[in-house]
C-alpha cells in the first residue's frame, strides 16, 4: 500500500505539530479515520500513538473498519522519521505534494482528531465526517 496520509499532534502549549511520516495505511476515512477516532480518541491515547505508534506491530482492528482480517500500523517518532510543523497552515501545505490525500492531526486544543482532504484542505472534525 501507498502512504498517502500523515499522522500529527498539535500541542496546546506552542502549537506546532508532530507529524509522523509513516502510517502503512493509505489513510481513507473508513479505515485510518475509523482507528484513530475509536482506538485514540483522547488525548493520552493520541500523544502514545504519536510517540510509539503502535510499537512496530500491525494491529487487528477488523471489528473497527468492518474488513476481514484488517491490519493496520503507525510507526511513532522512535521508530521512525518524523517532522514538525508551526502551524496547521505549514502542515497544509503537503498538500502542495499531490501523493498526500488526507491529513489528520489530533488537537490538544479540541481534544479531537480532525482531517483535511486533498479536496477540502480545511481542518474539520474527524467524528463530523465519518
Amino acid at each position: 500500500m501507498e502512504t498517502k496520509t500523515l499522522i500529527g499532534f498539535q500541542n496546546l502549549s506552542d502549537n506546532k505539530i508532530t507529524v509522523l511520516e509513516h502510517c502503512d495505511d493509505p489513510g481513507q476515512l473508513s479505515t485510518t479515520g475509523k482507528v484513530l477516532n475509536n482506538l485514540y480518541n483522547n488525548t493520552t491515547l493520541a500523544k502514545k500513538l504519536i510517540e510509539d505508534g503502535t510499537l512496530e506491530e500491525r494491529i487487528d482492528v477488523s471489528s473497527i473498519v468492518n474488513i476481514d482480517d484488517y491490519t493496520w500500523c503507525c510507526l511513532g517518532v522512535g521508530f521512525r522519521g518524523y517532522k514538525i510543523y508551526n502551524s496547521q497552515s505549514e502542515f497544509l501545505e503537503r498538500f502542495s505534494n499531490s501523493w498526500y490525500q488526507y491529513l489528520y492531526m489530533f488537537s490538544e486544543t479540541d481534544n479531537e482528531w480532525q482531517v483535511a482532504s486533498k479536496d477540502n484542505q480545511t481542518f474539520k472534525s474527524l467524528a463530523s465526517e465519518l
